[in-house]
């Protein structure tokens, strides 16, 4: 059975990366022999597969490579599927002739471009990676512009639907709620959102999804938030589908964006969306089935975008509509099919 080892961080964190590994790993663990490689130990916070083998990595660089190097001889590893390309200078500097490194991108080129040690490590990951998986068309643009990565070692599979859609979503403009998800505030734009919902005169709500309890407190105790705001800090949920289900809008008020799992997922729930116009892999995913706020003036536009989906019942019933016929192009059984031609070409 051919080898197949994976390397994330961590799989107790909530992100969509961890997600998308765990849907993916537990598709393959019935064709191959899957494993994963963690920095970080703790319990995975998506349900996985009992054959799938997790591994913690020891600390210490020299420590580490050659670790990951035994490991690999001894097992045949065919493919090493690195989920950060920031990370193959730490994790696999060395590889054995016969495994093959597939850096599986998950994160923006554009927003960590200029840091010299991720620039170091991303231009030994393309001499040494047998393909880059890309989630979006933008991201290969910046890949072939910025780092020169030629077509032939460049696939695009985009990330597909990991819930249980309905498959005729009820229109939820009566529920009366926007919601966001992240698991960062800074880099997600809560501040922000948080700013430009105080200027929106309405009685609808603005859940906020996805932060730990200590975060939350940050948030309340800085914006000193108070229940007559209608701003609800939910912390972690494990049902996002219920979230979906329950809510009118999603909106996107990142700083910056790779492509944004949450912003797919609330499409085939049928929830137009608000996105801010430099995250432009997330412009790309909605196409026309959202509002593009202007970057350039955060607070204002985010706010004019939400209260135009809020006060016009005609856009919203729009958007909804288109979000429902983007759903299709988001599929599991796509993104399956995709990896299978992927690793089984070996």
């Amino acid at each position: 059975m051919l080898n197949i080892n994976f390397l994330i961080a961590s799989l107790s964190d909530s992100g969509g990366t961890q997600r998308m590994l765990s849907i993916l790993v537990n598709h393959l663990v019935k064709s191959y022999d899957v494993s994963i490689f963690v920095n970080v130990s703790g319990a995975p916070y998506y349900d996985l597969d009992e054959k799938v083998k997790i591994v913690k990595l020891p600390k210490g660089l020299l420590k580490k490579n050659l670790f990951i190097f035994k490991y690999f001889k001894k097992n045949n590893t065919a493919f090493y599927i690195n989920l950060d390309s920031n990370s193959v200078l730490f994790n696999g500097f060395l590889l054995p002739t016969k495994t093959k490194l597939i850096i599986w991108e998950h994160f923006s080129l554009e927003s960590n471009y200029d840091k010299f040690i991720f620039k170091v490590s991303r231009f030994y990951a393309i001499l040494k990676a047998y393909k880059f998986v890309i989630l979006s068309k933008k991201e290969i643009t910046d890949w072939k512009s910025k780092m020169k990565l030629s077509d032939s070692k460049m696939v695009l599979i985009q990330n597909p639907v990991s819930i249980n859609q309905p498959l005729n979503p009820e229109n939820k403009y009566k529920y009366k709620k926007v919601v966001a998800i992240g698991n960062n505030p800074k880099v997600k734009g809560f501040d922000i959102l948080i700013k430009a919902w105080r200027t929106i005169k309405t009685d609808w709500e603005l859940d906020i999804i996805g932060l730990d309890e200590s975060e939350n407190d940050v948030l309340i105790n800085q914006y000193n938030i108070n229940k007559t705001e209608k701003i609800n800090l939910l912390g972690k949920v494990k049902n996002i589908e219920e979230v979906y289900a329950n809510s009118s809008i999603f909106v996107l008020s990142s700083r910056k964006e790779a492509v944004p799992l949450v912003l797919i997922e609330s499409q085939c729930f049928g929830l137009p969306a608000v996105v801010f116009s430099h995250l432009t892999s997330a412009v790309g995913i909605v196409q026309d089935s959202a509002l593009i706020a202007d970057y350039n003036e955060p607070i204002n536009s985010l706010a004019n975008n939400l209260k135009s989906l809020i006060e016009d019942k005609d856009l919203y019933y729009s958007l909804y509509k288109k979000a429902l016929i983007n759903r299709e192009n988001f599929s599991q059984s796509l993104f399956f099919q995709e990896w299978k031609k992927l690793v089984g070409n070996d």
